[in-house]
């Protein structure tokens, strides 16, 4: 798992809060506190307590476990195909495994090979 820096945190709010078409102000009035409080917390102006953050998911109506995401920014396509596989049989999701290596040409640990034209011939 990659560690997230502050940057980083305050990279992904503003994100989901773009994503949610909330302003910076309106969500500062939410929160609670004056209307400039996210602006200057995307400008890196103050840190981000642990408390501070909880509230703004909460507000933003975002998990943690999405918040933190390493693919946050697929992260509800990622959950809706899981659970689509997750309702699939058992036998039939082998031969939808079998079916994505060969496609996208994946080794039994998951990672994409690269396969160059010349070497097909």
């Amino acid at each position: 798992m990659t560690k997230l820096d502050e940057r980083e945190i305050i990279h992904r709010i503003w994100y989901f809060r773009d994503k949610a078409k909330i302003s910076g102000r309106d969500l500062s009035l939410t929160l609670g506190k004056s209307e400039n409080y996210i602006k200057k917390l995307e400008c890196h102006d103050f840190g981000l307590t642990t408390k501070m953050l909880c509230e703004i998911l909460d507000a933003l109506h975002i998990t943690p476990e999405q918040f933190f995401s390493p693919d946050y920014q697929n992260y509800d396509m990622n959950n809706e195909l899981s659970q689509i596989i997750d309702g699939i049989p058992a036998p039939e999701r082998e031969a939808l495994l079998k079916y994505l290596r060969i496609v996208y040409h994946l080794d039994q640990n998951q990672e994409l090979r690269v396969v160059s034209i010349n070497s097909r011939k």
